[in-house]
């Protein structure tokens, strides 16, 4: 039992340790439940109301008071445990063993008995003189010394107080160290039927108790909760961990992060909060997204080009190009978002300063404009000479125009990161092929009017 202090606002703030057999519950002819403190002169020092501490009840008759396990309910067994344990004391200590014993038909004086004992355990007595041959006269017999019958139920007596302590505290006797019934075999299972049906119950009572006590209705609405977490009570064998960790990654259930966590291993970054699914292992955004479309073929009277001097007047053949261009920009895009993104997160992952996180950005798309420059420029002049312009006319001056919108859309969206992959390859080679059409339309009209 706690007694919970709050604050003005009904929060609780901390949380201060009743004892037991200080703290009792009562309730006045139609009045609310309380909670009566007492010192250790048995005086009552303060009431307070049942709603400010937090208790769990365990077994009990109402619901309300919980009883004993010690004062009430067990202790007749408790008793017989100590009463078995009273007896082993008393038996060995005030009984008598015997290992061997001497006799002689006729009395003996003590000069006599002393001369025989210690004759007999000078030759006799010890590991390295057993076995030797024994010669008695005078009609001397020798006897072996045994013990009481209730000396040999001795263990069982002592097994027996034990697992009947462990029936009612509802635990399993290896947990309190008697070992008799345990083997490698059933030793895990035993730890997994603890966890789940000696802890377990206590688990709820209190996941319970704290919850309903210590959260507004406010927070009780945003599904705020206390949760116990006995996975590292159930951890297995090394290998019987690996296996479920892998097929929980599979299945998209835990991160590859969640999974180290449960490791005791540092995470590898924003990358490894993703969820992946199958097939075969792919991000869980990427599997609910609806498929894309196949780009459309070339009509099957689409010439084939005819060279940088062949007319463009046919906007049919122009479009049929542009579409035939999108995969190649589509995975040209795709590669240099990949590489960005990936960068972006290490970073994220390492760096918690905001300002050097925006230096170290700026840094970056200084050196990322080459590789995005190389990514698109050799494709955009392919294009160009597929649309028949001149050998010498080069797409580097549209896609420079490109890199700075580019480096400005990924700055400005670093919120929806992980959709870049997925959302923008395809916006960017419609943007690309577009201008690039646009630009060989446009020179080829001028040509036309000049000549």
């Amino acid at each position: 039992m706690q007694e919970i202090v709050s604050d003005g606002g009904g929060k609780a703030q901390e949380l201060w340790t009743l004892l037991p057999h200080l703290a009792r519950l009562k309730r006045e002819k139609g009045g609310p439940l309380e909670v009566e403190i007492k010192n250790e002169q048995g005086l009552v020092e303060r009431v307070l109301p049942d709603t400010s501490v937090v208790r769990t009840t365990g077994l009990s008759y109402d619901g309300i008071q919980g009883l004993g396990l010690v004062r009430q309910m067990a202790r007749e067994n408790l008793g017989e445990a100590l009463a078995i344990t009273q007896w082993v004391q008393s038996f060995f200590g005030n009984g008598t063993m015997v290992g061997s014993i001497l006799s002689y038909p006729d009395p003996l004086d003590e000069a006599t008995k002393r001369e025989i004992l210690d004759q007999f355990t000078g030759k006799y007595q010890g590991p390295h003189q057993s076995f030797k041959a024994l010669v008695l006269d005078g009609g001397g017999k020798l006897e072996r010394g045994t013990a009481d019958n209730k000396a040999a139920q001795t263990l069982e007596l002592k097994t027996y107080a034990v697992q009947d302590v462990a029936r009612w505290l509802n635990i399993s006797p290896p947990f309190l160290m008697e070992l008799s019934r345990a083997t490698f075999t059933n030793i895990t299972e035993l730890g997994a039927w603890h966890v789940k049906y000696s802890l377990g119950p206590w688990f709820v009572e209190f996941e319970q108790a704290y919850t309903t006590r210590l959260f507004t209705a406010a927070e009780l609405a945003k599904g705020y909760c206390v949760k116990f977490m006995p996975d590292a009570l159930l951890r297995g064998a090394p290998k019987e961990r690996a296996e479920r960790h892998r097929i929980m990654l599979a299945a998209g259930v835990t991160t590859i992060n969640e999974v180290r966590a449960l490791e005791d291993l540092n995470p590898i970054g924003p990358e490894g909060d993703v969820h992946m699914v199958p097939v075969n292992t792919q991000p869980l955004e990427q599997a609910i997204k609806e498929p894309e479309k196949p780009p459309p073929t070339l009509p099957a009277n689409v010439p084939e080009p005819a060279g940088a001097n062949a007319p463009q007047d046919d906007k049919q053949n122009v479009e049929a190009i542009k579409l035939a261009m999108m995969p190649v920009f589509v995975d040209a895009a795709t590669r240099v978002l990949r590489k960005e993104q990936a960068a972006v997160k290490r970073s994220m992952g390492r760096t918690y300063d905001k300002d050097k996180f925006s230096e170290w950005l700026d840094d970056f798309y200084i050196k990322h404009e080459v590789h995005i420059r190389e990514a698109f420029v050799a494709p955009g002049n392919t294009m160009a000479t597929c649309l028949g312009a001149d050998v010498a006319w080069s797409a580097a001056h549209i896609i420079d125009a490109y890199v700075d919108e580019h480096i400005q859309e990924s700055q400005s969206t670093l919120g929806g990161l992980d959709g870049w992959t997925i959302d923008r390859p395809g916006k960017v080679a419609r943007q690309i092929t577009d201008r690039i059409a646009d630009a060989i339309v446009r020179e080829e009209v001028q040509n036309e009017t000049t000549t």
